[in-house]
């Protein structure tokens, strides 16, 4: 007889040999660490044998002792590089308790965790997050937190995608903008940011308060937006030389300079 893995433990009492017509009584048991659905084959095995007589699954759907609530993913400011999220525990069963000691956020852009009120039953705190301009796009974080039941000790880890969201810039940096003999301008550039991919986007365009343009467009990738538009003679800033334009997104704006060549 051998389990599918440590989790699993199965013994028999007594003799160890199943008569002919008679019946052995095997128990079993197991520790899942992590709610959901499993399946755990133990295998039984004739004297001597290579291969498993035949195997019985110990199969079944694991209730989660603990309903939290933090979001999966947390963006860092892209001007202060920090972040704030809520964190609510609660404990779903009579048996949990939660040691708030013993709650930990792993990962490098961790600042602190912040208790608002905590028992042994529900915990209300703040987690902070501080990157830089140097840290990584993204990185992997884990919501660590101990909590016992009837069964004993237990670690649970949540995992939280970290982005550090690069504040928007465009390139070109500087829009070199030609006359056609058509007298149009045909402007080809893009914007650098963290979009998502495939969710369609409108950029505004405007020249101090006079709008130049409305570009709607699809991020063919989360950090790159291809923006095409046309100015013709009607445009505001037709008779500039140069100046500035600024492009913004429902949320963000970067300003870009501009000058017609001669």
């Amino acid at each position: 007889m051998e389990p599918s893995c440590g989790c699993t433990v199965a013994t028999i009492d007594g003799d160890k040999k199943i008569e002919p017509q008679k019946a052995l009584t095997v128990k079993m048991s197991l520790k899942i660490e992590d709610p959901g659905i499993f399946e755990k084959p133990v295998f039984f095995y004739k004297k001597g044998a290579d291969s498993p007589l035949f195997a019985v699954k110990i199969q079944g759907n694991a209730q989660d002792q603990i309903e939290h609530k933090l979001p999966t993913s947390v963006e860092l400011d892209p001007k202060t590089h920090n972040a704030t999220v809520e964190l609510e525990l609660k404990a779903l069963f009579e048996d949990v308790k939660m040691d708030v000691e013993k709650i930990v956020v792993v990962g490098d852009a961790f600042e602190k965790l912040s208790v608002e009120s905590a028992d042994g039953k529900q915990i209300l705190a703040k987690v902070s997050f501080r990157g830089n301009a140097k840290s990584p796009p993204e990185s992997q974080h884990f919501l660590r937190m101990a909590f016992t039941d009837k069964y004993g000790k237990h670690v649970r880890d949540v995992p939280i995608l970290v982005r550090n969201v690069p504040p928007l810039r465009a390139a070109p940096r500087k829009l070199t903008l030609v006359k056609r003999p058509d007298q149009t301008v045909f402007v080809s550039m893009a914007l650098l940011g963290v979009f998502e991919k495939d969710k369609e986007v409108s950029i505004d365009i405007r020249h101090e308060d006079q709008v130049v343009g409305t570009v709607t467009t699809t991020p063919a990738s989360d950090r790159l937006l291809s923006v095409k538009f046309t100015i013709d003679e009607k445009s505001p800033i037709w008779q500039l030389p140069s100046g500035v334009l600024k492009f913004s997104t429902a949320s963000e704006s970067v300003d870009v300079p501009f000058a017609f060549q001669e």
